[in-house]
């Protein structure tokens, strides 16, 4: 049993169960099998949802026994043009030690946009603040950088096993409130701020940058160059 697999999954599960996206497949099989020189059988799989309106979700699993590893990451993006943040969790179980992202992606300004700020993000400040006082968590290792390009609300820690459960519970409250505002829109007016879609390519181009993210070194490391970069095209466009 793996706690971080089962809790992807099942965000994947029900995103997938509540808004009807159709699994994209390669020969009847997930859309890419992961591959990699320190194992003679594949050490994961990229799974692909796509809506019909154009959104998309992406489930990436790495499970590295020679490393000790345990990596699970789901993204569902919304339409370019939408103003409904994406939906970010990862999950990795490393060594003995686990860790966790949450997180609501901005998809508008929000030193300009007070109005989306309350509709979309302050709600979370229970649930924000039910994770600061959780025991058997410790502050993850992100660059001023990192912080800077998602929002104020992102809950990134190192973790205990035994902490991993109430992690469970703060996701399902994320989770809750933005399959609520997606399925009533959001409400609140954009003000200030640059086309929509352009903002979320330029946005993307740098959460997923090799450059930002270290990240892309080491599932370079594991499952080679060429892997990797269909990986972040996934995640990219």
């Amino acid at each position: 049993m793996s706690i971080v697999k089962d809790l992807s999954e099942s965000t994947v599960n029900r995103i997938v169960e509540t808004f009807g996206f159709e699994e994209k497949l390669t020969e009847g099989n997930a859309y890419m099998t992961l591959n990699s020189p320190m194992s003679p059988d594949p050490v994961g799989q990229a799974r692909l949802f796509e809506g019909k309106d154009g959104e998309k979700l992406v489930y990436i699993g790495l499970t590295v026994p020679a490393i000790q590893l345990d990596s699970h990451m789901v993204f569902s993006f919304s339409k370019a043009d939408s103003i409904l943040p994406h939906f970010t969790l990862d999950a990795v179980h490393a060594g003995p030690h686990y860790a966790f992202h949450l997180d609501l992606i901005p998809k508008v300004d929000l030193t300009s946009n007070l109005a989306y700020v309350k509709e979309v993000y302050q709600p979370l400040d229970e649930a924000f603040s039910k994770a600061e006082k959780l025991e058997g968590l410790s502050e993850a290792h992100l660059t001023r950088t990192q912080l800077a390009v998602m929002s104020p609300w992102m809950i990134a820690n190192r973790a205990t096993e035994d902490s991993m459960d109430p992690v469970g519970s703060i996701c399902g409250d994320y989770l809750d409130h933005w399959i609520n505002l997606a399925k009533k829109g959001i409400q609140s007016p954009k003000t200030l701020d640059c086309d929509t879609a352009l903002k979320d390519h330029l946005h993307r181009s740098i959460l997923f940058s090799k450059e930002v993210d270290p990240v892309w070194d080491r599932v370079e490391k594991m499952i080679g160059v060429e892997s990797s970069e269909k990986l972040r095209s996934l995640l990219l466009n």
